[in-house]
């Protein structure tokens, strides 16, 4: 099994950096891994974010219904 150099947390800083105008070039140096693994965990947090606001919507919306339906 292959043992992992960061835990979830030093990836999403280390995402985080990236949105404070740091260049990714300079951030993938400074941390000793390539462009594409950044891509990649940078891709991940994204769809986990959209993840979480699409699920978000559809619990209101199912709220919405529930609430309507209890009036009729």
């Amino acid at each position: 099994m292959t043992v992992k150099r960061f835990t979830v947390e030093q990836i999403v800083s280390i995402v985080k950096q990236a949105e404070l105008r740091i260049p990714a070039a300079e951030i993938v140096r400074q941390v000793g891994v390539s462009e594409q693994t950044f891509r990649r965990w940078e891709s991940n947090m994204l769809a986990c974010i959209w993840t979480k606001l699409r699920n978000r919507g559809n619990s209101k919306r199912k709220m919405l219904d529930s609430k309507s339906r209890s009036r009729r």
